[in-house]
C-alpha cells in the first residue's frame, strides 16, 4: 500500500508524517493518497533547507520537487530533472513494450510507472516531462479535448508502439486508444450541456417541470475512479501552499499538487 519510507511507524497505524489515525480515512479518501502528500510536503520542507543551505536564488513558495515513478523518491529542485528521467528512457521503452501506457494498481497504489502517449512521445518535451508518472487516464483526455472536431490526427504511439497508420478524427481515437491501448480517458464533460443537474429539458419528462430524477448513492467503481484521481493529483509535483509550510507539519497540512508546466 505504501511507497518506501511511507509506511506507519511500528506498532501503529498512524500517518508518519501527521500523526493522523489512518483508520480514520477509509471512508474519506485514499490512505496512499493522504500518506502520500504528507511525504510530499515533508520533501518540500527538506529541499527549502536545503535551497537555503545553498543559496540558492530560490524563494520558499517557489521551492518544488518531482515524484520519480522510477526511484519511488522526491526530487529536489537542484536536481537536473530532464537529465534523471533520460536515465529512465530505456526501463520506459521496455514497459511499455511489454505491458503498454497503462500501469496496474494494488492496495491503493500504482506498482509502476503510467505513461501518457502524447507525452511520451513528444519529442520536444523534456524527458522529465516525458516519462512523468500520469497516474490519472484524464490528463489523456485534456490532451483529446484540444483536438477539433472535424480535426483527424494518427494515434500518437504511431509507429512505435502502434501499427495504425489511419488518421482518426476524436472520437474514433478515442475508441482506438480504449481497444488498441487499454487507455480509458474518460467522458468528454464538454458535451454533458446544460442537462447535468437537470436543468436541460428531457424529452420523456417535459423538462424541468416534470419529475425529478431521485438521487443515488455513487458506485464502488465511481468511488474508486475518486480515490484514484485524489492519488493522481499527488503523485507527481508537490510544492508547500504558502512560505509557512514547514511550521504545519505537525498539523498534517497537505502538499499542494501543481501542473507539469
Amino acid at each position: 500500500m505504501f511507497f518506501p519510507g511511507e509506511e506507519p511507524l511500528p506498532g501503529t497505524w498512524d500517518c508518519r508524517f501527521c500523526g493522523e489515525p489512518l483508520s480514520e480515512l477509509r471512508r474519506t479518501g485514499s490512505i496512499a493518497a493522504h500518506v502520500h502528500q504528507c511525504a510530499g510536503q515533508v520533501a518540500v520542507a527538506d529541499a527549502q533547507a536545503l535551497t537555503r543551505q545553498q543559496d540558492a536564488e530560490l524563494s520558499d513558495d517557489s521551492v518544488r520537487v518531482l515524484w520519480c515513478a522510477f526511484c519511488e523518491e522526491w526530487l529536489s529542485p537542484l536536481e537536473d530533472w530532464a537529465q534523471h528521467f533520460s536515465e529512465h528512457e530505456g526501463e520506459a521503452h521496455s514497459l511499455i513494450e511489454s505491458t503498454g501506457y497503462v500501469a496496474l494498481g494494488r492496495h491503493g497504489r500504482p506498482v509502476r510507472p503510467q505513461f501518457c502517449p502524447f507525452c511520451y512521445h513528444d519529442e520536444e518535451l523534456p524527458w522529465h516531462k516525458r516519462l512523468v508518472s500520469h497516474e490519472d487516464a484524464y490528463h489523456v483526455r485534456a490532451h483529446l479535448n484540444k483536438l477539433g472536431e472535424e480535426q483527424r490526427c494518427r494515434c500518437p504511439a504511431f509507429p512505435v508502439f502502434c501499427g495504425a497508420e489511419n488518421t482518426m478524427m476524436r472520437d474514433e481515437l478515442t475508441t482506438h486508444l480504449k481497444m488498441a491501448h487499454a487507455i480509458n480517458p474518460g467522458r468528454d464533460t464538454r458535451r454533458m450541456g446544460s442537462d447535468v443537474g437537470g436543468t436541460k429539458k428531457r424529452r420523456d419528462e417535459g423538462g424541468p417541470t416534470g419529475p425529478k430524477k431521485k438521487k443515488t448513492k455513487r458506485s464502488s467503481d465511481e468511488e474508486g475512479a475518486a480515490r484514484s484521481r485524489a492519488l493522481a493529483q499527488s503523485i507527481m509535483f508537490a510544492r508547500p501552499r504558502n512560505p509557512d509550510t514547514n511550521n504545519r507539519l505537525d498539523k498534517g497540512g497537505e502538499c499542494n499538487p501543481i501542473d507539469l508546466d
